[in-house]
């Protein structure tokens, strides 16, 4: 009955003056352009804003290489693990192949695949550089690494979360993009990068071979 009786009102207010029809559509129209204009705008921004950090990431390969040291690598040992000549030359190498810096980079390494068993090391470096290798040399005895997730700021101080896993039948890191995190991707940051601290970022000596 309440809502019979508001109807007959706005029907009658309505009649006592057409011209109000046309102000309704009119403003309503009006609201309406409005809203679409600002989600454009907000779409728009958003797209522009990914284009800019897209073109701060670097890209990146990573490889398991299982060989003698070359002439002027640049190798990083696990954290705090003693002096370099107490590993073996098995290692990570992550090779920058684009032009841009990779900063405060963290890599963590777990070896096995069993929860009471695996073990997970990590490295810290402060900049791998534009067109730069850094090996990073696995600790004896800890058999076949299994996982890497690598942490990094780009050069728009954007933080990335890349993981990988490797596979044993073709000795290949494979990349697990489904699970990366890209800062200007997610809505709640903060969730995955628990683990990667840069204000207590504290990097690894990094050796440069020589072998004279």
């Amino acid at each position: 009955m309440a809502f019979s009786k508001y109807h007959n009102v706005f029907v009658i207010w309505l009649k006592s003056d057409p011209g109000k029809i046309t102000d309704w559509l009119s403003a309503i129209g009006t609201l309406a352009a409005v809203v679409l204009a600002l989600f454009t705008n907000h779409l728009l921004s958003k797209k522009n804003r990914e284009m800019e950090f897209s073109k701060s990431r670097p890209f990146f390969l990573v490889e398991n290489i299982d060989s003698m040291l070359s002439e002027n690598d640049l190798v990083v040992p696990v954290k705090n693990s003693g002096s370099l000549p107490e590993f073996s030359k098995k290692r990570l190498v992550i090779k920058n192949v684009s032009k841009k810096h990779m900063m405060a980079v963290q890599v963590k390494v777990t070896f096995g695949e069993k929860k009471d068993t695996k073990i997970t090391v990590d490295y810290f470096v402060d900049v791998i550089k534009n067109n730069q290798n850094v090996n990073f040399l696995y600790p004896n005895g800890y058999g076949v690494p299994t996982k890497i997730v690598i942490f990094l700021h780009t050069e728009m101080r954007e933080r990335e979360l890349l993981p990988w896993h490797f596979d044993i039948s073709t000795n290949r890191w494979i990349y697990d993009y489904k699970d990366k995190k890209l800062e200007n991707q997610i809505h709640r940051p903060t969730t995955y990068f628990d683990d990667y601290d840069v204000n207590n970022f504290t990097p690894n000596i990094i050796y440069k071979v020589d072998t004279r």
